[in-house]
């Protein structure tokens, strides 16, 4: 009996060799190096294959491992620096506030000091006080309204409580909605709980509340449900935001579903954004590897990482799917640490037969285009390991999750600005 199960045990264990040594061979021969992360470096020509394997993709999604990777801050500034300048991207979009960086960008003035002090107050704190991304928000983003081709910033992240919700949100909410005169508006409820549920929303006064906040999300879903002759327009999309929100702050002890939850509006909100207030804008995503990630639902070995991420909804359309190219971030070795975070941790190694240890040793940073490889091998599909989410192995087929890699041999930590 031992001989009939230790066959296909072996049989199985040379088909996942077989297929490891696919991409493995693949990726010694294909890495192209790259000359320097460094946001004022200026020859671009080291980008180049990026920008051939980018292609004619109007979204690309640019990951990072962690928020605490300062030299992976550092490689999407030139990133963007590069698509904008040289492939005509001029919009970009952060994992951010869809109010705030929406209709609240919109208002602002277009001058350095109110750009970079609404930056500074509506993207979350581990990008706003990193030395690593003060390049971007403080200055570039800014110089770039001298000239003909500014680049707009959006949001499309559902937690809408940073510095201009809580003071502008429950305000435009009302006028909108009265505007629209659905019966909801006209009841004692509308006035007493919803509005005051709203505020207390995005200042966190509804946090642990479990009450409040399913009452706030069935007034949204009631109102959402009187306002369908105005489906898709921003202030019907904003209701769903915020019935979103109270959903995702409700279920945080339960981290799976409130992240699909959240990660299933953002996929809506990024489509909206794409359709409806950039229709003819070729668009940046910044946001963390995990959020853009495609096929995450299937392509990982262990039911704990699949999940339905950002990047997996939005990429289950076709369309979709065509129009983006996905950039992940990965290193080998070295630390990482938020503006948060009182020291600098450690990364994990990765495993001895890990993607990481496959980049000759002799780059410090270097692209590996995984969608390339697809095409020429278009029915693989085989786990290995590489540290995709976070600093941590996990097995999937990373063909599948990420159209090409951004490798950084060392990693360093986000500094805090002073």
């Amino acid at each position: 009996m031992k001989k009939i199960y230790i066959l296909p045990l072996l049989a199985l264990t040379s088909i996942s060799s077989y297929g490891q040594g696919q991409i493995k061979k693949y990726v010694e021969s294909n890495t192209i190096p790259i000359n320097s992360i460094q946001p004022d470096f200026a020859d671009y020509t080291d980008l180049e294959q990026i920008g051939k394997a980018v292609g004619d993709a109007r979204i690309v999604m640019l990951g990072e491992q962690g928020h605490g990777d300062g030299a992976a801050f550092l490689a999407k500034t030139r990133l963007v620096k590069y698509l904008h300048e040289q492939k005509g991207f001029n919009v970009i979009a952060f994992e951010g506030d869809f109010f705030g960086l929406n209709a609240g960008w919109d208002e602002i003035p277009k001058e350095k000091e109110q750009i970079s002090k609404f930056l500074y107050d509506n993207l979350y704190t581990i990008w706003t006080r990193s030395k690593q991304c003060s390049d971007l928000l403080y200055d570039y983003i800014p110089s770039t309204y001298q000239t003909n081709t500014p680049l707009q910033v959006t949001g499309f992240d559902n937690k809408v409580y940073l510095d201009h919700s809580p003071r502008y949100l429950k305000t435009y909410i009302d006028t909108y909605l009265r505007q629209t005169d659905i019966p909801f508006v006209n009841t004692k409820a509308y006035q007493e709980e919803f509005l005051p549920a709203v505020e207390g929303l995005t200042k966190g006064w509804l946090i642990g509340k479990d009450t409040e906040l399913r009452s706030l999300e069935d007034q949204a879903g009631l109102i959402i449900h009187q306002l369908e002759e105005h489906r898709n327009q921003y202030g019907w999309l904003l209701l769903k935001n915020i019935q979103t929100f109270a959903a995702v702050t409700r279920t945080a002890r339960n981290q799976r579903e409130a992240n699909e939850t959240r990660d299933r509006q953002m996929a809506e909100n990024l489509e909206w954004l794409l359709r409806e207030k950039f229709p003819n804008e070729k668009v940046i995503v910044w946001a963390a590897n995990a959020h853009i990630s495609k096929n995450a639902t299937t392509a990982f070995k262990f039911e704990k990482s699949r999940l339905n991420w950002m990047g997996t909804v939005f990429a289950s359309d076709s369309l979709n799917e065509a129009s983006t190219y996905v950039l992940g971030l990965a290193s080998r070795s070295g630390f990482h640490q938020n503006v948060l975070q009182p020291a600098p941790s450690k990364v994990n190694s990765p495993q001895k037969k890990g993607f990481e240890n496959w980049i000759d040793k002799v780059h410090q940073y270097a692209f590996v285009d995984f969608k390339r490889f697809r095409k020429d091998n278009p029915t693989y599909s085989d786990y290995f390991l590489m540290k995709g989410f976070g600093h941590n192995n996990d097995l999937a087929d990373w063909t599948q999750v990420f159209d090409g890699i951004f490798f950084i041999s060392e990693m360093t930590p986000s500094e805090k600005m002073n």
